[in-house]
C-alpha cells in the first residue's frame, strides 16, 4: 500500500496562530465551519488547507467533517528531548515517526496498509526560536486523485 508524509514546514505568519473562529459542540467537535489557528487545531478537526502555502501555514479553514475537506486532524504532539532547533531533518524524522505511530490508533489500521496518506505540519526553525513551537500536527489525507473527503476517518480501517 501507497503511505506517506508530506511536510508542510512551520507557521510563519504569526497573526492567527491561535484563533478559531470556528462553533464546535460541546464535544469540541466543528459545527460550524471558521478559521482555526495551527495552536487551536484539535484532533479529529476536519480542515482545508490554505491555498498559499509559500510562507508556511498558519491556520486551516475547519468544517464539520460531513462538509467536503482535504483531511483531518488525528495526533498532536511536541518534539521532546532538544534545547535548540536540532536541524531540519531530525525535526522530519520526529515528525514522521510520530505520526506514523499514532495513525493506527486514529484509522484503525496500520498506515502501511491503509489507503490514506499521512501529512504533518512541523516546527521550522524561526517559529522553534521565536514561538517556543514544538507541536506537530498530523493529518490524514485521501489518496491522491481521490474526491474531498465527506466524513471523519476515525476508525475507519481503510
Amino acid at each position: 500500500m501507497k503511505y506517506g508524509a508530506v511536510a508542510i514546514v512551520g507557521a510563519l505568519l504569526f497573526a492567527s496562530c491561535s484563533s478559531d473562529t470556528t462553533t464546535r459542540n460541546d464535544a469540541g467537535e466543528v459545527v460550524e465551519g471558521g478559521e482555526v489557528g495551527v495552536f487551536a487545531v484539535q484532533i479529529g478537526d476536519c480542515i482545508n488547507f490554505p491555498t498559499d502555502q509559500d510562507d508556511g501555514v498558519d491556520s486551516f479553514g475547519a468544517v464539520a467533517c460531513t462538509e467536503p475537506h482535504d483531511g483531518q486532524i488525528f495526533e498532536l504532539f511536541d518534539i521532546t528531548g532538544f534545547d535548540e532547533f536540532p536541524g531540519n531533518q531530525v525535526v522530519s524524522q520526529e515528525s514522521d515517526a510520530g505520526c506514523f505511530r499514532a495513525f493506527e490508533s486514529f484509522v484503525g489500521l496500520d498506515v502501511t496498509e491503509s489507503r490514506f496518506l499521512v501529512q504533518r505540519v512541523s516546527p521550522s526553525e524561526q517559529t522553534w526560536n521565536q514561538l517556543d513551537d514544538r507541536e506537530v500536527i498530523c493529518i490524514v489525507l485521501p489518496p491522491d486523485g481521490d474526491p474531498p473527503l465527506t466524513m471523519s476517518l476515525e476508525g475507519v480501517a481503510q
